[in-house]
């Protein structure tokens, strides 16, 4: 995963820095803040590795192996035995747990609290409205064809 590359001291301090800069607080206040700011980038970077070995991406990624990048008969990960199929909520747990990893490291880079759910929420309701307009339309087409 490619924040991963974060959790490097170099990176880091680089990250720090840049947090310091762009925070808009008091000269007093900016210790506290820069640290309380890393802390949750490196609790978020914490996660990474559990989500990248977690059985729902593992799950995914076998499933996108076999039935999108090398669509045959029987992968290589099936060679050693039956592969994990992907479960319905797997795609939706790994989006969860990457929201809030783009929560904390965006609020992070730019020092304004951006909650990524939000984004979601709007997004679904706009997809689910325009898809939801759609439907009589597409009933009636399919209605027509059965015919």
């Amino acid at each position: 995963m490619l924040a991963a590359i974060g959790d490097d001291p170099g990176v880091l301090a680089l990250i720090e820095d840049g947090v310091s800069a762009s925070l808009k607080v008091t000269a007093a206040e900016k210790p506290l803040a820069v640290a309380a700011t890393m802390s949750r980038v490196r609790l978020a970077l914490g996660v990474i590795p559990v989500l990248a070995g977690g059985p729902e991406l593992r799950r995914l990624r076998n499933h996108r192996h076999k039935h999108v990048a090398h669509a045959v008969l029987k992968s290589y990960l099936e060679s050693g035995g039956a592969i994990d199929e992907p479960r319905l909520a797997d795609a939706e747990a790994v989006l969860e747990k990457t929201l809030d990893l783009m929560t904390i490291f965006s609020s992070a880079a730019q020092s304004i609290y951006t909650d990524f759910r939000e984004d979601q929420a709007t997004e679904r309701a706009v997809a689910e409205g325009f898809f939801g307009a759609l439907a009589p339309a597409v009933h009636s087409i399919v209605r027509k064809r059965a015919d």
